[in-house]
This record gives structure tokens, C-alpha cells and sequence, in this order.
């Protein structure tokens, strides 16, 4: 009778502690699935939040492209030379604005010092040195419209801004060419330039956007606070500008 008795409780006691333990799980996931969920909503609002309210120097945000033209006689005050730079090229056009072009010595020296070589093969141009550009990249490729895939018409180069740049390395013979987003070089670029401010501008997935072909030698200066919303959240910074423009 005791053992029928001892029985009884053992798998009493058993029930219950089976039924607790159940209890226990799904007030656990539910504290889990809560948790995420409350984090995805705010991990959202803050990215809405960032987009028009990220602060940086608006004036690094000038939009030059084929809808956003610069007048013929715009030039920056304050353009400053770069220091690594290919041979051979046109001396005017080694030059950036002050802060891009302070940030821009800083990334080739870090670059140097990893091991590898990268130069800028043209940053700052005129209108009238695009214009020149532009006519020999049509008669090269045969029309406007074919040279406007790759080349800007003059008032319509991220060049004139004084702050974008080319970059390539002696493993092309300084030449620009899409292999660059393939060497170690581009990769690094592509992954740490954000972290000196610059962006890639003309993405291989972004063409309809920007307008351009991919180029994966091209980047161009908008400070570090804005180059990393961008990088994060792959944007072009067409889409970073709208979006900040976008009344909440």
C-alpha cells in the first residue's frame, strides 16, 4: 500500500515539474519574440531618424549629375593638391577640396602602408577640360548617347565638385578599367574607403539610378558621417539625398 502510496506522488511530482517546465519555455519565447520584435521596430524608427536627421557638412552633399548640371564658371576656393598621383597627367587635375583632399592623403598613405598602390589618376576638372573630354569620348565611341554612359557631358561632372576622384593602380598601368574592383586594391577600397569618408559612387547594382556604368575607380567625398549611412544601407547618393529631403 505505501509503495502504491510513494507511487502516486513520484509521478504526481513528475506531472507537474514536466508541466512547469513547459510553462517556462513559452514564457521564454515569448519574452524572446517580444524582445526582437521591439528591437526591429526600433532598429527601423532610428533609420528613419538617421536618414533625414544624420549630421554632417551639407556642403560636401553638392549633386552633380545628368538632371543637377554646375554652371560653366563654378570652381571651388578651396581646392588643395593630393599627394599620391599617376605621371603624366594634367597638374590641374590633381586637386580636391581641402577637406576631401586632406582625407583623401590620409587613405593612399594607409593604403601604402598595408602594401598596396593606389593613386589618384585625375580628380578636380574644369568645364572646359570635360567639355574636351567628352567631345573625344564621343568620337571614340561613336555618339552622345553611347559616350553618356561613361563620360559626363561638361556641368555635369562629379569632377568639377572638386570633390571626386579617380583611382588606379601601377597593376594597370594606372589605367581606369573595371578589373580595379577586382584587385586587392578596389576590394579595399570598396570595404574602408567609407571609413575616410568617401563612397563608391557608380555601384555595378545602381546604373539605372546614377546613370552611369559601374566604375568601381570612382569615389567621391561626402565626410564620414553621411559615407557611412550610405555604405550601411547601400544607397547611391541620389537615394541619401532624396531620402533626407523627404518631409517625415
Amino acid at each position: 500500500m505505501i509503495i502504491k502510496i510513494l507511487k502516486y506522488i513520484f509521478y504526481g511530482l513528475l506531472i507537474m515539474l514536466i508541466i512547469i517546465a513547459i510553462y517556462l519555455t513559452l514564457t521564454h519565447k515569448n519574452v524572446v519574440n517580444n524582445g526582437t520584435d521591439n528591437d526591429n521596430e526600433s532598429n527601423t524608427q532610428t533609420q528613419g531618424e538617421k536618414a533625414s536627421e544624420i549630421a554632417g557638412n551639407e556642403d560636401m552633399l553638392i549633386l552633380a549629375n545628368k538632371t543637377n548640371e554646375l554652371a560653366q564658371n563654378y570652381k571651388p576656393s578651396d581646392l588643395s593638391r593630393v599627394n599620391a598621383y599617376a605621371s603624366g597627367r594634367d597638374d590641374s587635375t590633381r586637386y580636391m577640396r581641402k577637406e576631401a583632399s586632406d582625407s583623401m592623403n590620409k587613405m593612399l598613405e594607409d593604403v601604402k602602408a598595408s602594401g598596396m598602390d593606389i593613386v589618384i589618376t585625375t580628380a578636380y576638372r574644369s568645364y572646359n577640360l570635360q567639355k574636351i573630354i567628352f567631345e573625344n569620348n564621343v568620337k571614340k565611341s561613336g555618339s552622345i548617347e553611347e559616350a553618356n554612359k561613361t563620360s559626363a557631358k561638361p556641368g555635369q561632372s562629379e569632377h568639377q565638385t572638386g570633390l571626386a576622384a579617380d583611382l588606379s593602380s601601377s597593376k594597370l598601368d594606372f589605367e581606369l578599367d573595371t578589373k580595379f574592383g577586382e584587385l586587392d586594391e578596389g576590394k579595399w577600397i570598396s570595404e574602408n574607403s567609407w571609413k575616410y569618408g568617401f563612397i563608391l559612387r557608380y555601384p555595378k547594382d545602381k546604373t539605372e539610378i546614377t546613370g552611369y556604368s559601374y566604375e568601381p575607380w570612382h569615389v567621391r567625398y561626402v565626410g564620414k558621417e553621411f559615407a557611412k549611412f550610405i555604405k550601411d544601407n547601400n544607397l547611391t547618393l541620389e537615394e541619401f539625398i532624396l531620402q533626407r529631403q523627404q518631409i517625415n
